[in-house]
């Protein structure tokens, strides 16, 4: 049952066809700044920001930047729901195999039938997909107009902007 809600969810990601990106901008750490590209400042129109759950986020004030669309991705949260699951299951024992699969359906039922509980695992798993897009190797990281710049050890979506316009990298 297990195995086809995840088989199910990977069917699901290989149809929205997720492809490498490669960051064309500027790349940022610690207030550095790496110019990947040429170009002029651009103007910021998104910003993703890649964290492990747990991570204290600064939300982005709408007032100063309301143009920018802000989103949170939280990359470990596929474990968070998973892992949890996978220890319940695990006990599972029984005399024969019926009686585990009845123990089974039990765990598994509420939640393969709960909306809420597939649109959390669903998001949680584009989060996942969407990191691995971007290639990131490390969080947290705010990939800024989807590949355009990239801040790393930033949570604050107020710093990044503000980071970003003060190298010139964005106006």
């Amino acid at each position: 049952m297990q195995r086809k809600l995840i088989g199910d969810i990977f069917k699901l990601v290989q149809a929205l066809g997720f492809v490498s990106v490669l960051f064309s901008g500027a790349v940022l750490a610690d207030g550095q700044v790496e110019s990947k590209a040429q170009d002029a400042p651009f103007e910021i129109e998104t910003i993703e920001l890649f964290v492990l759950s747990g991570t204290p986020v600064i939300r982005l004030d709408q007032g100063d930047y309301p143009g920018v669309k802000a989103v949170i991705h939280v990359v470990d949260e596929v474990e968070q729901i998973v892992d949890p699951i996978n220890a319940r299951l695990a006990q599972i024992r029984g005399e024969t195999e019926a009686e585990m699969e009845r123990k089974a359906r039990v765990i598994l039922d509420p939640l393969t039938g709960s909306v809420e509980f597939q649109t959390r695992l669903q998001r949680a798993y584009l989060s996942k997909l969407q990191a691995e897009r971007y290639q990131l190797q490390s969080y947290p990281a705010a990939v800024v107009n989807q590949g355009a710049a990239l801040v790393l050890d930033g949570t604050d979506f107020n710093y990044v902007i503000d980071l970003l316009k003060s190298k010139g990298v964005a106006k």
